[in-house]
This record gives structure tokens, sequence and C-alpha cells, in this order.
């Protein structure tokens, strides 16, 4: 729907952020609210990540979700 991808750094790290939560979920744990919090926060870190380059960006790079974009719980 937001035309992001993963690059396949990215995406090994989203599958263990998630099997890890997974794995260590307790009675409140939501699988929709976790997945949407962290897309939020992936958002957030890429616009960070990326504002703080000075040269002019491509569309690829604004679509693009690297490894240092997926946060860490």
């Amino acid at each position: 729907k937001f035309q992001y991808h993963l690059v396949p750094e990215a995406e090994a790290q989203l599958k263990q952020l998630f099997e890890q939560a997974v794995a260590n979920k307790d009675k409140n744990f939501g699988n929709g609210r976790f997945a949407r919090n962290v897309f939020d926060k992936s958002i957030e870190l890429q616009a960070n990540r990326l504002a703080s380059q000075s040269k002019h960006l491509t569309k690829q790079e604004l679509e693009e979700i690297v490894a240092a974009d997926i946060p860490a719980i």
C-alpha cells in the first residue's frame, strides 16, 4: 500500500524480530498491533536516516527499508 520494499538484510532482521516477539509474548501481545508498531517505527527510523543525508534522494532510496531501519526489541 505504501510502496516500501525491504532489502534482503532487512527482511531477515524483520523475520528474526517477529520470531523473538512471538517466542517471548505475554497474554497482552497483539500480533496486528505489534506489526503496526514495528512498521511505524521502521518508517520513523528510515526518515531519520534519510534526513541526515545531504544528497538528493532517489525514488528507490525513499522506498527502501534497510536493516538499520528495523527497530530492536
